[in-house]
């Protein structure tokens, strides 16, 4: 039992680090055209911000939103072993990685050193749930 809670501790503390990484003004890059010249003109933001968004790269708000939907998730199972709400958690951790990484379909000049960190961070949470049955060693998820 004990090893199992620290076990959705250490993915709930990690759900927590990519949040906060999230929030961070400086996780979404978009490129805008300087008039004039061949130089671009970087401009970051927050996970959270709409203004990328409104640039068609949808990815990070929709990363944002899955990682605090698989907080909520992981916090309830915490609480309570819930096979339907495990198999959330997977699927949202896969989906998470996903739009993790769609900001690449831009190009890699619209990717981040604290984007690249929350999609390995992300991709970490979804081996630690794929593999949670194998290491807490007792397959007693109730339906």
């Amino acid at each position: 039992m004990r090893k199992k809670l620290i076990y959705k501790l250490v993915i709930l503390l990690v759900l927590v680090t990519v949040l906060i990484l999230e929030f961070l003004p400086n996780g979404v890059v978009l490129n805008f055209s300087n008039q004039g010249s061949d130089d671009l003109i970087r401009r970051t933001y927050s996970y959270f911000s709409l203004t990328p968004f409104g640039y068609a790269n949808f990815g990070p708000l929709l990363t944002g939103i899955v990682t605090i939907l698989l907080m909520i998730l992981m916090v309830i199972f915490i609480f309570k072993d819930n096979v339907k709400i495990f198999n959330f958690i997977k699927t949202a951790s896969i989906i998470g990685v996903i739009f993790s990484l769609m900001p690449l379909l831009l190009g890699i000049n619209y990717f981040s050193l604290i984007g690249l960190v929350i999609s390995v961070l992300l991709l970490i949470i979804g081996i630690l749930v794929f593999l949670y049955k194998k290491f807490v060693d007792d397959n007693k998820i109730q339906n």
